[in-house]
């Protein structure tokens, strides 16, 4: 039996832009303005700023521009500079079953290597976005799940070499060894995330610049391992014990498209935060709840809910990464503001806030509640027990911007605007109009 990478290439080699379905190509679309507008709101998040210095400061050949900031850099450089901006608000999508981010990686690095390359249509860029982003979903959707690394980064490496491969017109020969070349770079751990560092953001675009990277390398003869997944060695066995689902992962591969199960992220902060502000809001604008009238807050999570952003909220070095993956902190801000947005999350908002930080006390996680399908992030029970011993709850099963409930295409022009707010430079109204 062939290495599964043999399969993946063989499709993304064949696949043309009239393969792709219109409902897919338009769900790719609205996620690259929707990643793009992500971009434009992390470019003042922390650490940011700092990237795009060190990586202007290097200079090298002027090949593809860092958005936002301006200049040209060598292309696998300002595919990690423009993947960093797009996750730093942890406000990217999110494919909730697969358990990942995924545009992310994919789409820094193909827009670098097509500017890089140019000549590049509109269309070849949704093709080759297209078949990055289904590899890594259907990678995931055959994993177990979340154990020690992130998948938003350990298979981006993989659908973004993808997806560059693709822009530069590889074949399947330089495709695999592609693939092979960006094998040896595969990384990407919890711990970052468990400590609340800022390198974090910085995981998804490792994998960015290392495919714009290996492509190239490939292009230029390069070879790399070939049995990448399957092999004794391969990414299966060293990374998941040895744990997939062979049938999941090429099942309709070239027919269906994972892009289209993506999810839209309405809060900037971790997914597993999503399902308790869903509750939490319904509950306190139904009810008219004050933050003064609140006893207790009792959120009942999944074991890896509880594990991922349980955790009781503290200040440690990096304060907006801190708030981004805390339930006691997201759902706090929720019941003061009956909203969560981007300014919620900046560094001098989460010190300064004792008011929240008191709050938080009030807010108790507890692990019991059993997946109810692929990724554990439903069910989510949120109960609000109030001063005059009332206890009103809510039960969330799908969280808002899931892809069983339409992602509207004013939904994301709106998020975008507003993401623009954030912008280090300002966006002229005619401009965000020209990239809508």
């Amino acid at each position: 039996m062939r290495d599964l990478a043999y399969d993946f290439v063989e499709n993304a080699y064949k696949i043309e832009w009239k393969d792709i379905p219109p409902n897919v190509a338009d769900i790719t679309k609205k996620f690259i303005l929707d990643t793009l507008g992500t971009l434009l709101a992390g470019s003042t998040a922390p650490g940011c700023k700092t990237v795009v210095e060190l990586i202007k400061g290097w200079g090298g050949k002027e090949e593809s521009t860092i958005l936002v900031y301006g200049g040209k850099v060598p292309a696998p450089n300002a595919a990690f500079v423009n993947s960093v901006m797009a996750h730093a608000r942890d406000f990217d999508d999110t494919h909730d079953k697969a358990v990942l981010h995924a545009n992310v990686s994919v789409l820094p690095a193909a827009l670098s290597a097509a500017e890089c390359m140019g000549g590049i249509s509109g269309k070849e860029l949704i093709t080759a976005v297209t078949l990055g982003v289904d590899m890594m979903c259907r990678l995931g959707l055959g994993l177990k799940g979340i154990r020690n690394w992130i998948l938003s980064s350990t298979l981006g490496y993989f659908g973004a070499t993808i997806a560059v491969s693709k822009i530069l017109g590889l074949d399947e020969e330089k495709m695999l060894n592609a693939l092979g070349i960006v094998y040896s770079q595969v990384a990407g751990n919890i711990q970052c995330l468990t400590d609340g560092g800022l390198v974090k953001r910085m995981q998804p675009a490792f994998a960015a610049k290392a495919a714009v990277f290996s492509s190239i390398l490939a292009e230029k003869g390069i070879t790399g391992a070939r049995n990448i997944f399957e092999g004794k060695h391969g990414f299966f066995i060293t990374y998941e014990n040895g744990e997939y689902n062979r049938e999941v992962i090429i099942k309709n591969l070239g027919e269906h498209f994972e892009g289209i199960n993506l999810s839209m992220k309405f809060y900037p902060c971790c997914r597993a935060t999503h399902p308790a502000l869903d509750g939490v809001l319904e509950i306190v604008k139904k009810y008219d709840i004050k933050p003064k009238n609140v006893d207790r807050v009792f959120v009942h999570v999944t074991p890896l809910v509880c594990d991922l952003v349980g955790r009781q909220f503290e200040i440690r070095t990096s304060p907006q990464v801190d708030a981004q993956f805390s339930i006691p902190y997201t759902v706090s801000t929720a019941i003061f503001k009956r909203d969560v947005f981007i300014d919620d999350f900046e560094d001098d908002r989460v010190t300064s806030n004792r008011e929240i930080h008191k709050f938080t006390k009030r807010v108790e996680v507890i692990p019991d509640q059993r997946p109810t399908e692929k990724g554990g992030l439903v069910p989510c029970k949120v109960e609000i027990r109030t001063k005059d011993g009332k206890l009103y709850s809510k039960e969330v099963k799908i969280i808002r911007g899931d892809p069983r409930g339409e992602i509207k295409i004013q939904d994301v022009i709106e998020k975008f605007i507003k993401c623009a707010k954030f912008s280090a430079k300002p966006v002229k109204t005619d401009c965000l109009e020209e990239i809508i």
